[in-house]
């Protein structure tokens, strides 16, 4: 319908859509755009551009993102995961400290142990 109905009609339809209220008259409207007169030829030559417009963005309506920017994102992703990985990594040691200076009695690195075993047994140290 992009430029083939005039503006006349698509005025009088849009008014005949609000008045409507919740329901939309399909009838009334598919009724009124079949008898407005169209430029057959006009049509064929939209149908056409439309269809290799389609086909050279590869079939899709909005082309996906370039591989740049996917990198950017990727980049930026990962850039933000590790800044709040180290964030959350201050803020656990930062309470172990503080616990260790409050209770000096407790021992923060038994906290660590099995991490630090795991680690060793990976690495063949034992």
């Amino acid at each position: 319908m992009s430029g083939l109905i005039s503006r006349r009609t698509m005025r009088e339809l849009q008014q005949e859509a609000d008045r409507a209220g919740d329901g939309y008259p399909w009838q009334e409207i598919t009724v009124a755009i079949c008898k407005e007169p169209l430029d057959e030829e006009k049509l064929f030559e939209q149908g056409l551009r439309a269809q290799r417009d389609w086909i050279a963005r590869g079939g899709r309506e909005t082309p996906k993102p370039g591989v740049r920017s996917r990198g950017k994102r990727g980049l930026a992703n990962l850039l933000a995961r590790l800044i709040f990985f180290t964030l959350y990594t201050c803020a656990v040691i930062g309470l172990l400290t503080l616990l260790e200076a409050k209770w000096p009695q407790t021992d923060i690195y038994e906290v660590f142990e099995p991490f630090t075993d795991w680690v060793q047994g990976l690495l063949g140290g034992g």
